[in-house]
């Protein structure tokens, strides 16, 4: 089991596939951070000289990938999301079993094995590559902003509370952010497990139908 699982973390993080989906999420949140983040941290210095009483600096985690909803590069990213959780190895159970490496690795190991680690691999490397460009954001983020608290008065978060854990925002905001992620690594991990199963199931359907054609073609050509 852990030789194979090896073998699919390997297989998962060490291709085309994770690579391209980390350099598109990359590329997302930088450009979010120097469009919508990057402009208020050079005018930082110039907004608190005004010295209103509403006026407050904590715009850490209000102006970051996952809690800027007014940028488009956030909206793109949330929007495609599912496509980068799946590019990393989501079809990876199509092309094994289309291949013929299920049937060559399953004579030599248990198929529960082989299922258990492809799970697992694809959980991981799917989650990764959505969770990642959200902390380097975040990282980038917090180089330019101070970590205050944010404030309700300020009316610069779009947490209200009618939103999800306003009270953990604002009195824990990094543990926020931290399930925020958690959440985020699950909901991709659930995108490629069932984009896996979708395509499993597509296939076994297809190789059914072909099977029932030849079938019939063979019955016919005896007849």
């Amino acid at each position: 089991m852990k030789r194979l699982l090896k073998l699919e973390l390997s297989r998962s993080f060490k291709n085309g596939g994770f690579l391209f989906a980390l350099i598109v999420g990359i590329i997302i949140a930088f450009l979010q951070l120097i469009t919508s983040a990057l402009p208020y941290a050079l005018g930082l210095d110039f907004t608190m000289s005004y010295g209103y009483p509403m006026t407050h600096p904590g715009w850490l985690y209000s102006l970051w990938l996952g809690g800027d909803p007014a940028s488009m590069f956030s909206y793109l990213y949330f929007l495609i999301l599912p496509i980068i959780a799946v590019l990393p190895y989501g079809d990876s159970f199509f092309t094994d079993a289309k291949g013929g490496f299920i049937q060559n690795l399953c004579i030599r190991t248990d198929r529960k094995c082989y299922y258990k680690a492809k799970y697992l691999a694809a959980f991981l490397s799917g989650g990764t590559a959505v969770v990642l460009p959200l902390i380097l954001n975040f990282v980038g983020c917090a180089m330019l902003f101070p970590s205050m608290k944010p404030e309700v008065t300020s009316m610069t978060s779009a947490i209200r509370e009618v939103s999800s854990f306003p009270e953990l925002y604002y009195n824990h905001p990094f543990l926020y952010v931290l399930l925020f992620l958690a959440i985020i690594f699950i909901f991709g991990d659930f995108t490629v497990s069932e984009f896996g199963r979708r395509s499993e199931s597509n296939r076994i359907r297809t190789e059914g139908r072909i099977k029932v054609t030849q079938n019939q073609q063979l019955c016919n050509e005896q007849s």
